[in-house]
């Protein structure tokens, strides 16, 4: 799910991916997961340990924060590492490919995406602070050792695999096949566009000339002075729901019903779940192997905390 950008300072993308996260955790509750958990809870990418992947980093993030802290950079001390709850990238939840929940779901939630809870952020343009960050981040390789770098970017690169294999497994001329009738019926709805459109923006919005809504409360910029030798903190944000614009909200309902009622929905699934098959059984050994190795990674990292 996508998540508000904020820049990082450029030492400190080389070596820890972004900047420093501080603060107490995001105020508000969790965006709701539950219907898109229930939508891809039988796809076989569920199976991938996204989660092991997410604890080390919060691992990696308490044991840096804490060198920051007892090297007097107190921006870190109320620190909270963990991430907001979040579907597997891996997951497919393209609308024109799964679609929703319920008619309740598609009218509520549209094409969008919610927003999880962000915690505040430490940017830093700073250079004290980047040299202080890299004896930091050499500290926690240190503790940590080759093997973990090793099996966490053999991780990231499996997945990133994994998920090109799938867009090359599906079958796009069954794909075609199933969703003619789904056009056919969103027109009858009042719903129609060139053939031209449908194959650049797939069953989207943009297809039909629709805008989109957008998060609750609007688009929210950081406002930060980013001056040179300055360190600031990005406040937390809560997590906040996508709304739909109306005529989203009315494509996505009219969708939902064409999907049902032509019976394309659970074959588009089925389709979407054999082409995910397909390249985890291409993977599976490997896999087998990866949960093992992640599982050691998570108990010796939480030893060092």
């Amino acid at each position: 799910m996508a998540r508000p950008v904020v820049s990082c300072v450029l030492v400190v993308l080389a070596v820890v991916g972004c900047t420093g996260e501080a603060g107490t955790k995001a105020p508000g509750p969790s965006v709701d997961l539950s219907n898109d958990i229930e939508i891809t809870s039988s796809q076989p990418f569920a199976g991938f340990p996204v989660e092991k992947m997410r604890t080390l980093e919060e691992i990696r993030r308490k044991l840096v924060y804490r060198c920051m802290v007892e090297r007097r950079y107190r921006y870190y001390e109320q620190a909270d590492p963990e991430a907001a709850p979040r579907l597997s990238p891996l997951l497919t939840l393209d609308r024109e490919l799964v679609g929703w929940a319920t008619e309740a779901h598609a009218r509520g939630q549209g094409f969008g995406t919610n927003l999880p809870a962000v915690p505040a952020k430490v940017v830093a343009s700073n250079t004290n602070h980047d040299k202080v960050l890299r004896n930091c981040v050499a500290e926690f390789r240190r503790k940590t050792g080759p093997h973990h770098r090793k099996v966490f970017r053999r991780a990231g690169d499996l997945r990133d695999e994994m998920s090109r294999e799938y867009s090359d497994a599906v079958d796009s001329a069954r794909l075609d096949e199933l969703k003619a009738p789904v056009v056919e019926c969103l027109a009858d709805a009042g719903f129609d566009a060139e053939a031209e459109k449908r194959e650049r923006f797939g069953l989207r919005p943009e297809t039909f000339g629709i805008e989109r809504g957008g998060p609750e409360g609007g688009q929210r910029e950081p406002r930060l002075k980013r001056e040179p030798g300055t360190i600031e903190v990005l406040p937390a944000s809560p997590a906040r729901r996508y709304v739909p614009s109306a005529k989203e909200a009315e494509l996505a309902v009219a969708m939902f019903r064409c999907q049902h009622e032509t019976g394309a929905v659970d074959v588009l699934r089925a389709l979407v779940n054999d082409a995910q098959q397909v390249v985890w059984n291409r993977h599976e050994d490997e896999l087998a192997e990866l949960k093992k190795e992640l599982a050691a990674l998570v108990k010796a990292g939480t030893e060092l905390l």
